[in-house]
């Protein structure tokens, strides 16, 4: 009676004293079967022993409960979800990738050690301009307008204006007399206590009049 192999289904070849014994039609069949079968407790034993030498902040994985250093990694391989679709799922920022900030830190420095961001000098005819088709393609989350506002509004007039800056005093680069202005507006090449100071130090680099 014939012999077929579990696996593929090719003739077991007979001889030998362990020849009837025989499952598989060569040691490659046997192999891949035995990794087909303990498959998912190899990987379960690989994330545990991953998840043990992880040193660090974690974030938890909303969709499995469990916690990870880069979630995002986690999230396409896991889960066959890219890492934007689980951030507009459960609303998170979307231009925004979930790292702790440690790790953040960490690979931020490591792409100036590597002058990883030369790149973006290489790619700058790719950079979005006005007006041109397929911008705002993607909606952006709740989060994203959020910390856009707060941007804004830290760096405009309108968030700034209750803000109490205190003046500070200099001297005119011409006269000598002395005022005070707002940090913000003052310039090393534009130190004068007018207009009129301004012209006549203009006027004497310009013209090059001696005075005496």
């Amino acid at each position: 009676m014939e012999k077929k192999c579990l696996r593929c289904g090719a003739e077991v070849e007979r001889g030998g004293a362990k020849a009837n014994n025989k499952k598989y039609c060569s040691d490659t069949c046997r192999d891949t079967a035995y990794t087909e079968r303990n498959r998912e407790k190899h990987n379960a034993w690989q994330r545990a022993r991953w998840q043990r030498k992880a040193k660090g902040e974690k974030i938890q994985c909303l969709i499995c409960g469990e916690e990870h250093r880069q979630v995002g990694s986690h999230i396409v391989q896991r889960h066959k979800m890219t890492a934007r679709e689980y951030r507009e799922k459960y609303g998170f920022d979307v231009k925004r990738g979930q790292l702790p900030k440690d790790l953040r830190k960490k690979k931020a420095d490591y792409v100036f050690e590597n002058n990883t961001v030369e790149n973006l000098k290489a790619g700058k005819k790719y950079y979005f301009k006005k007006a041109q088709k397929g911008i705002g393609k993607y909606k952006r989350s709740e989060q994203t307008e959020k910390r856009l506002k707060e941007h804004w509004n830290k760096i405009s007039w309108k968030g700034r204006k209750n803000t109490k800056v205190d003046k500070m005093k200099i001297n005119c680069a011409e006269c000598g007399v002395e005022k005070e202005i707002y940090p913000r507006h003052y310039k090393k090449n534009n130190n004068f206590c007018g207009v009129k100071c301004r012209n006549i130090s203009n006027n004497k680099k310009r013209y090059k009049i001696k005075t005496y």
